[in-house]
């Protein structure tokens, strides 16, 4: 049944697609008709008004398709520019599973404000070190405006948003993964490999027929012979790979062993620099690979430590702000007259915690501390009680009675590698997510360059 009500959404959808080409046309038609002077320009409005693929029940236009290959080359700079065709087949792909994957978050009531949309574009102009002005006049250069960028940033996040709901929360890390890594000869040692693959994915259902392993051996196997006879593989790359790097020429960037494929380690060892290997069968298709450059990095991680000491006073609603800053005041002074900053904080200290150790905090690393608190911290000169400062939590003094470099190589590296793990893992399920999205979607792609 489910079947039968899935065909007749795609004929009554294919009908009502039909319906606005015809009104498109005959609307164009009588426009031609009555402004004979404007032929040129009826005729332009009416290609960007083409529809260049249905998705479920959207549709993707030419003029949609047109400002995101611009935002494209804007965006490239120095990155592989693949020709024109090229660009256009692979942005209409990520449009299209980009489009599925927004359906979906809507439906299940995703959103995104335009707050942080505003926030993230400042973001990436200072960044940039652009002036909203500058971006304005380089989208403008490219045919693009500022709405239409903040639609597509707005779009991105959305697609973020999804992900991260969807498959983030679900991504696991078990101790003995992070273990491992750290257990292996090259951690042991101190000392990691990186290594800068390149990467061309031949895609495959979830559950493919023999027909679609046919094609797509049939498509591996061309992509090898024209590697065999010289081709380059970053340009074979942005005309065949279905990843969203395509059009980067499959370059997966520098990664440790532990953000590389489990499927592709092996090969990332054994390969010599320039060399290819595959097909390689993954879950989500078919792989070649190649090893673009390799290089060593010795590991070892120092961090300042503080051993500190505070005195906390809480702002209540009642509470005059200056008051609680000058009764700080008063105890700093206390102590620069020689009374215990121990003792006071024993008896004065709202942060019940520290206050029973007389305000001793232990040895504070980096990026523990609240922002306020950290930047007084590094900051202040050893055995010296600091002015009162302001926090989210209240009014601080604080005393730095000494501080040491500590080697936490071994502390750093692991969590560093939760985060590298976590989010190799969080691709590779993204990936698979966005697959099975596309293939239980009607898809219909009418422009006359195939995606």
């Amino acid at each position: 049944m489910v079947v039968i009500i899935h065909k007749m959404m795609k004929n009554i959808f294919k009908v009502f697609c039909l319906s606005v080409v015809c009104i498109s046309f005959i609307c164009s038609t009588n426009s031609f008709a009555l402004n004979k002077n404007r032929p040129n320009r009826a005729s332009r409005e009416e290609t960007l008004n083409t529809i260049v693929a249905i998705v479920n029940d959207d549709i993707v236009t030419e003029s949609e398709l047109q400002k995101r290959v611009r935002l494209y080359k804007l965006e490239a700079k120095d990155a592989l520019m693949a020709s024109d065709n090229t660009i256009r087949n692979q942005v209409l792909n990520q449009l299209i599973e980009q489009k599925i994957a927004l359906q979906t978050a809507a439906r299940v009531g995703i959103e995104v404000e335009d707050e942080l949309v505003n926030r993230s574009i400042q973001s990436l102009l200072e960044k940039n070190n652009l002036s909203q002005g500058q971006l304005e006049t380089l989208l403008t250069e490219h045919q693009l405006s500022y709405t239409d960028y903040q639609n597509i940033v707005h779009d991105e996040l959305l697609l973020q948003k999804f992900l991260q709901q969807e498959v983030g929360g679900r991504i696991k890390i078990s101790k003995q993964e992070v273990d491992r890594y750290l257990n292996s000869l090259v951690y042991s040692q101190n000392n990691i490999t990186e290594y800068k693959i390149a990467d061309i994915l031949i895609a495959l259902p979830e559950v493919p027929s023999s027909n679609d392993t046919q094609k797509a051996n049939k498509k591996a196997d061309l992509i090898i012979r024209k590697l065999a006879k010289g081709e380059n593989f970053e340009d074979l790359a942005a005309k065949y790979s279905q990843a969203n790097n395509a059009l980067e020429g499959g370059d997966m960037g520098w990664r440790r062993v532990e953000e590389i494929p489990l499927l592709f380690v092996n090969e990332a060892k054994t390969l010599k620099v320039g060399d290819y290997a595959g097909p390689i069968k993954a879950a989500n298709g078919l792989h070649i690979l190649k090893l673009l450059d390799v290089k060593g990095q010795k590991l070892r991680h120092v961090v300042t430590e503080y051993k500190t000491r505070h005195i906390l006073i809480k702002v209540e609603i009642i509470d005059d702000d200056d008051a609680v800053k000058s009764r700080l005041a008063n105890l700093r002074q206390r102590v620069m007259q020689g009374e215990s900053f121990e003792e006071l904080a024993r008896q004065y200290s709202q942060d019940p915690v520290s206050a029973a150790k007389g305000g001793s905090l232990g040895w504070v690393p980096p990026g523990v501390m609240v922002p306020e608190f950290e930047n007084v911290m590094t900051n202040q000169a050893l055995k010296q009680v600091s002015q009162p400062f302001r926090s989210q939590y209240g009014w601080h003094i604080l005393l730095v009675e000494d501080k040491r470099n500590k080697d936490n190589t071994k502390e750093h590296y692991a969590n560093e590698l939760r985060q590298k793990i976590y989010q190799r893992k969080f691709v590779e399920e993204s990936q698979n997510l966005l697959r099975r999205l596309r293939n239980s979607s009607f898809v219909e792609v009418h422009s006359k360059k195939n995606a």
